[in-house]
């Protein structure tokens, strides 16, 4: 034997799909600390389950992130409106998820995320969503929108009127939130 193992595959490694997610995180996660990713210096979780149990630990609502290394898009609100100050202290009071599309379709489709950059906001204790935006926004867009989600806190109610899609806060956009 060539020391592959039968059907091709080396002995002891996994073919099971949770396998190969755990690899792609481990791949995103080196690739990010790498180039300074996880948008600033905040404290991210690349686990969708564990951001989760973290907020529901700390009773916090959990910020989740979308986005596609291969979308500029996402690179550029990362740099222009997650790096901040101004958003960093607005991200501070909740549970930071940083989530890549293609690792993580299931859960994009989930939460409804079609296009990247994207985020939901959702509450700990039943995963509630409790705002969301998809595409490009500018960083003072950002931070009120953040400030409206922060001020119902984690038992607020269900705002559907924090939803939103660009262009209307877009990059460019003339009114504000």
């Amino acid at each position: 034997m060539n020391g592959i193992g039968c059907r091709g595959r080396r002995p002891g490694r996994s073919t099971s799909r949770q396998g190969s997610v755990r690899w792609r995180v481990w791949v995103l996660a080196v690739a990010l600390a790498g180039s300074g990713g996880g948008c600033g210096e905040l404290a991210w979780h690349y686990d969708y389950a564990r951001g989760l149990a973290r907020g529901q630990a700390q009773n916090r609502p959990v910020f989740i992130y979308f986005r596609d290394w291969m979308n500029p898009q996402c690179a550029q609100m990362e740099n222009q409106v997650l790096r901040q100050p101004e958003s960093r202290e607005a991200l501070g009071s909740m549970t930071l998820v940083l989530l890549d599309v293609r690792l993580f379709e299931d859960v994009a489709d989930r939460h409804g995320v079609s296009r990247t950059p994207a985020w939901v906001v959702v509450r700990p204790d039943d995963g509630r969503e409790l705002g969301r935006y998809d595409g490009l926004m500018t960083q003072e867009a950002f931070v009120a929108r953040l400030a409206a989600i922060g001020a119902l806190g984690p038992k607020g109610p269900n705002d559907v009127g924090l939803s939103g899609s660009g262009p209307d806060e877009g990059v460019g956009a003339s009114s504000g939130p």
